[in-house]
């Protein structure tokens, strides 16, 4: 759906704290069972409302119900993981859905179709998180290794068994590709199936950005002379490794690479396209809630620097095909290597049609 068809998306992100009070009242009303785990959990309930609230205002605001979907697949199976059942989640949408049809207006209609689309979705959901270390592929007992090296806490060994692959001869786009990548995803499997904390992905992160900056000096030496690219993570993204992969393989290409990092606010990055003249442009998003912010900062770009193709990554566009499109992209790539084919690609040919 174009945006602007889009109802009131914006409105709902205005409006997410009295959404998400009047609908934990809607779900406090429905019985007994949702009384009784309000009344012992209620500030959870209440953030988690949050969410589910702000989940439906970005896809109503990009116009894709699949962002809405793929969201409450991912909350079931992190509910499933730590024995919650699915009705806590379905109580919840269906308070919200309440809530919103009781506000009325235009946007009422098409949050109802969404969530009601989201409710099936969840009633079919598989729950099931296969590993992400792929073992056909000839680099995951390295991978599994510096993962089980940095979870028992040693990470001068992690870091040492990835350097002494490179002096060996593995290259460093597959150690970033096919090493550091995988583990970063099985990362996230583990939090979400319970069996890791937040400060532990935090420190697996943590460890994986002083070993990219140790093999930098190696990443460096081609780098400089060919075209400009400018990488950034959109306002309120603070996952920044994959950009940076992407940013450091350019320059293994001959690019001229320039990471801005984490949170970057969107008039940072029209400053930055004007200071530094890029051919390309890479946004960032890894959460969902994000994705709204990646359509402003296009918005934004095609205004103030129309000539600069832009190209996104993130968990959201590779789980909904096109979704780059309706953000107005130029391409999408789902790796750090295949953004650098990608990219080279755009401004050899042109736009991805």
């Amino acid at each position: 759906m174009p945006r602007d068809e889009v109802s009131r998306g914006v409105d709902l992100m205005r409006d997410i704290e009295a959404i998400a009070h009047a609908s934990i009242r809607q779900l406090y009303e429905r019985g007994p069972e949702s009384r009784r785990f309000i009344e012992s959990s209620y500030d959870a309930c209440l953030e988690d409302m949050r969410h589910h609230v702000r989940a439906l205002a970005v896809a109503m605001d990009v116009g894709d119900a699949m962002l809405l979907e793929d969201y409450c697949v991912w909350a079931k199976t992190l509910l499933a993981h730590r024995g919650l059942p699915d009705s806590c989640l379905v109580g919840a949408l269906l308070a919200l859905r309440e809530t919103i049809g009781d506000r009325g207006g235009a946007d009422s209609t098409r949050a109802a179709e969404m969530l009601d689309a989201a409710l099936l979705r969840i009633s079919e959901a598989d729950v099931s998180l296969p590993s992400a270390i792929d073992l056909s592929d000839p680099l995951a007992a390295l991978a599994t290794q510096y993962l089980e090296l940095l979870l028992a806490g040693d990470r001068a060994e992690a870091m040492r068994v990835l350097t002494d692959a490179v002096v060996d001869g593995v290259p460093v786009r597959d150690i970033y590709d096919r090493v550091l990548r995988m583990v970063q995803h099985e990362v996230g499997r583990l939090w979400q199936s319970g069996r890791l904390s937040v400060a532990m992905e935090h420190y697996v992160t943590g460890v994986s950005q002083v070993l990219m900056a140790r093999l930098y000096p190696v990443v460096a030496e081609g780098g400089g002379r060919g075209p400009r690219f400018v990488g950034a993570c959109v306002g309120g993204e603070q996952h920044e490794l994959g950009i940076r992969m992407v940013c450091d393989l350019l320059e293994l290409e001959g690019w001229d690479a320039v990471f801005l990092g984490a949170d970057t606010p969107v008039d940072a990055v029209v400053a930055a396209l004007f200071e530094h003249s890029p051919a390309v442009l890479g946004l960032s998003a890894t959460l969902g809630f994000n994705v709204s912010e990646v359509a402003r900062f296009i918005a934004a770009v095609r205004e103030h620097s129309p000539e600069v193709l832009v190209v996104v990554g993130g968990r959201p566009f590779d789980r909904i095909p096109g979704l780059w499109k309706t953000v107005g992209a130029d391409g999408y790539a789902a790796s750090a290597s295949e953004a650098a084919k990608t990219i080279g690609s755009l401004v050899a040919d042109g736009p991805v049609a």
